[in-house]
């Protein structure tokens, strides 16, 4: 935990991102386990300063990431709603984008799990009416964007468009530039990049056990409870497995791009599994978990009601857990989705945590409970133990 807490925030395609990656390749690597490193394409990005205005009255602004660069100088058209978007004269202009339209962030263009028709819609018409730039004026939008204050609408390093953002409060001089030219300045580069993400398998049989996490943050955070934790947790259990002999697979993998506009490395694990996903006897990810407050949570997914008892009786009866409604915004549905049985293992506060603390400087080790990650990785150790249990009964 603290060496994830040293290297601060670790965006995909980081040097950052890549030191996390090798520090877990070199866990996985002493405690026995084999390595794969499924290694992608994607983009790192430097953002500088942004600023818009005229005369005396500038703004600055914050580029959207993954935004491309731009020097414009061009009139200021408001646009609230996909209605006024649909019959705005908007080409070669700077747009500004409140209101309705800017309510929850958009999908990225090409997000493949996740992506309202309603976000597309938005995309589409922009593109099509081909704007010099975009400012979008918004507020907080936890269940898309986390606790930032004020959120970027676009985070989509294949939406083309140059944009920035600025929040409600500050952005409130640019209303009163409406329908007047001014000049917009984004700093921004896009830098090919690589990515991995890194697998490690023991034991025999093609049966096995998943355990998951996400290694990658946000840009400006240092990611402890998203997700330094989760990764943490699978460090200490593959300590825990270090000298195990069982009769299935235990398969522990820290996926790279769940806070990526683009999850080229879940894509790659998905083509890797999809032979043989079958063989996947349960699929369980961490993210969020040991928050100093409260307990620990799981969700079921796929799960036959004597399946989900014996579950039940490891989390909630051995090891205190707390069953909660299924939610959806976690690795766990790369699972869910492709009908393998699934655990999502969280904190109790997790609707605070994102309310007030993910994506932002303030998600720090001061949130962590390390006791906590032991027991997790303790009651996890547990449910690996039961199929083995099982499997080895099946044997003759």
């Amino acid at each position: 935990m603290e060496k994830l807490s040293r290297i601060g925030a670790r965006p995909v395609g980081s040097r950052a991102n890549r030191l996390a990656a090798d520090y877990f390749l070199d866990i996985l690597s002493v405690n026995g386990f084999k390595i794969s490193k499924q290694e992608f394409d994607c983009i790192d990005w430097q953002p500088g300063k942004a600023y818009a205005g005229a005369g005396r009255e500038y703004v600055n602004l914050l580029p959207s990431p993954y935004s491309l660069a731009v020097n414009a100088s061009s009139k200021l058209i408001c646009i609230s709603s996909l209605e006024k978007l649909y019959k705005s004269e908007a080409r070669e202009k700077i747009l500004l984008l409140c209101g309705d339209i800017c309510r929850e962030q958009l999908m990225p263009k090409n997000y493949p799990f996740y992506n309202p028709l309603s976000h597309k819609e938005i995309i589409r018409v922009l593109e099509e009416k081909g704007p010099a730039a975009i400012i979008a004026v918004t507020s907080k939008n936890p269940e898309m964007a986390g606790a930032l204050y004020p959120f970027p609408l676009f985070e989509d390093g294949d939406f083309n468009i140059p944009s920035a953002y600025v929040s409600d409060k500050e952005g409130e001089s640019l209303f009163r530039l409406a329908g007047k030219d001014i000049e917009l300045a984004i700093e921004s580069k896009r830098i090919p990049s690589k990515a991995a993400n890194i697998v490690g398998r023991k034991n025999g049989g093609r049966k096995r056990i998943v355990l998951s996490a996400h290694i990658d943050t946000k840009e400006g955070t240092p990611g402890a409870l998203d997700n330094g934790t989760g990764i943490t947790v699978l460090a200490i259990l593959a300590n825990m497995l270090k000298d195990s002999n069982l009769p299935l697979s235990i398969e522990i993998a820290a996926l790279n791009g769940e806070d990526y506009y683009l999850p080229g490395g879940h894509l790659m694990y998905l083509e890797g599994i999809k032979k043989d996903k079958a063989c996947i006897l349960a699929a369980i990810n961490i993210d969020g978990a040991g928050y100093r407050k409260g307990g620990s949570t799981y969700s079921l997914f796929n799960f036959r009601k004597d399946e989900s008892a014996e579950i039940e009786n490891v989390l909630l009866n051995k090891h205190g857990f707390r069953e909660v409604r299924n939610w959806y915004q976690g690795d766990h549905m790369i699972f869910a989705q492709n009908k393998v049985r699934a655990v999502a293992i969280t904190s109790e506060e997790s609707e605070h945590i994102m309310a007030q603390i993910a994506h932002t400087p303030k998600d720090n080790m001061d949130n962590v409970d390390v006791a906590k990650l032991v027991w997790i990785a303790s009651a996890l150790k547990d449910i690996v133990y039961l199929y083995a249990d099982k499997k080895a009964g099946e044997m003759p």
